[in-house]
């Protein structure tokens, strides 16, 4: 198990914890959500205006099963790639899943330090932030834990004590299931 995938809700920490973790690992990084709009030239907020959800869903689906089967690397996938049950599966297999999660104040927080996410992302429910995001965690959450080997809440941690608890977690694993949340 050499490829890493990160799973959670958006500003969890996915790509800053997936850039250093691959870092520290000598392995490539890729956000998923960075590859679609790198390909198709759009930002997620564009690529939904022009075709809505499904039509992101559609790209995402295309970029996930080339990555879930890369080897050697740390993969960001997008907060709604385990709303799929194909994508759940191509991303378990033969690979370590580590569920990033942390508390509705800090994701919204974060959310508000990050200058793109309101300009990339456009609201999934078109409802207030923090309604959208109490939802979205509570329906998420058991996709995230049926695909996890490890689950993170990364609310109070830096993203360096994210990165070591992973590390530590892929060196001294002997059975991979998911614990409850750090």
């Amino acid at each position: 198990m050499n490829t890493i995938i990160l799973i959670g809700h958006r500003c969890t920490g996915k790509t800053s914890v997936g850039r250093l973790l691959a870092h520290r690992l000598g392995l490539d990084f890729i956000d998923a959500d960075e590859l679609i709009e790198s390909r198709s030239n759009l930002t997620v907020r564009e690529i939904v205006a022009r075709g809505g959800w499904p039509l992101f869903r559609e790209k995402e689906k295309e970029i996930l099963r080339e990555l879930a089967r890369r080897p050697d690397a740390v993969i960001a996938a997008g907060g709604g790639s385990c709303d799929d049950p194909e994508n759940r599966k191509l991303l378990k297999e033969e690979n370590l899943v580590v569920w990033l999660t942390a508390d509705a104040e800090t994701i919204i927080e974060r959310m508000g330090l990050d200058t793109q996410s309101g300009e990339r992302r456009p609201s999934l429910t078109g409802t207030d932030v923090l309604e959208e995001t109490m939802s979205l965690l509570s329906q998420r959450a058991p996709l995230f834990r049926e695909i996890a080997d490890l689950a993170i809440d990364t609310t109070g941690k830096t993203v360096a004590d994210v990165v070591g608890l992973i590390v530590d977690f892929r060196l001294h694993a002997k059975e991979f299931s998911c614990p409850e949340v750090q």
